[in-house]
């Protein structure tokens, strides 16, 4: 049986940094939080799948990591994305 690895979706520094811009310049760079969670959910994607500490198969890395985002973020990228 592998081992179960717990996946932090949402600690990347890029968006700890995009959220702690000020509103305004967020605005100006058309910068939402559906884009910030976008982006973390990116990187921390690739953090996971590239993590060398980890052996397990890349289908169980994934698994994991899509099983721990939480609902209202893909919510709220679904959202956006239909208004494209």
């Amino acid at each position: 049986m592998s081992e179960t690895k717990v996946v932090d979706v949402h600690q990347s520094r890029i968006a700890a940094f995009l959220r702690s811009l000020d509103p305004a310049v967020l605005s100006v760079l058309q910068i939402g939080e559906a884009e910030i969670i976008g982006i973390d959910l990116i990187v921390s994607l690739c953090i996971t799948m590239t993590d060398a500490g980890d052996s397990r198969h890349w289908s169980e890395r994934l698994e994991d990591f899509a099983s721990q985002i939480p609902e209202g973020e893909l919510e709220t990228l679904e959202l956006v994305t239909r208004s494209w």
